[in-house]
């Protein structure tokens, strides 16, 4: 049977209006990355807002992305910071590892390198493989920049983190 894009857009968007926070997250990420649709980034972060304001951590982390590389907007690195942290806190280890690197680069917060180093060890514990080899990359650059009493307070925030990091969206995975 020949591909029919048009068709596979109208059945997945038809089981997203059903409130299936997955699908809409895939029906926002077609969007965004022009499979099976053209490249629409206002649809895009129309179907991602979706699952992402019921507590959905992938969609979270996909909007942040949206704002930080300036998809289908202007760059806003503050507001792409907003959407990394939500899905970071609920233990989505991507989100987790771009708020080391925000705060390692000073985009959208301040530079704080004792904040990137505590972001990088959380990601890196979290054991993502996406996020594991960098984290713990992220993290040593951070160690040779950090005095043995700021490694002591990233680790503190670190395992503070840990503790409280739990998925406490409401939107129904399927």
């Amino acid at each position: 049977m020949p591909k029919n894009f048009e068709q596979t857009r109208k059945w997945y968007e038809q089981a997203a209006e059903k409130g299936s926070c997955r699908t809409q997250f895939t029906v926002g990420e077609k969007y965004a990355a022009g499979d099976e649709a053209p490249v629409d980034h206002s649809a895009a972060l129309r179907w991602l807002r979706r699952p992402a304001e019921k507590g959905y951590p992938e969609a979270q982390n996909a909007i942040g992305g949206l704002y930080a590389n300036g998809k289908g907007m202007p760059v806003n690195y503050p507001e792409a910071v907003k959407w990394y942290r939500l899905s970071a806190e609920q233990g989505f280890a991507p989100a987790v590892y771009t708020l080391g690197t925000s705060y390692a680069d000073g985009r959208g917060v301040e530079k704080d390198y004792v904040k990137a180093y505590h972001y990088f060890t959380v990601a890196w514990q979290l054991g993502d493989i996406r996020t594991g080899e960098p984290s713990a990359t992220g993290r040593e650059k951070m160690i040779k920049l950090l005095s043995p009493a700021q490694v002591a307070e990233g680790d503190k925030m670190s395992r503070d983190l840990a503790r409280t990091l739990k998925r406490n969206g409401t939107c129904p995975l399927y």
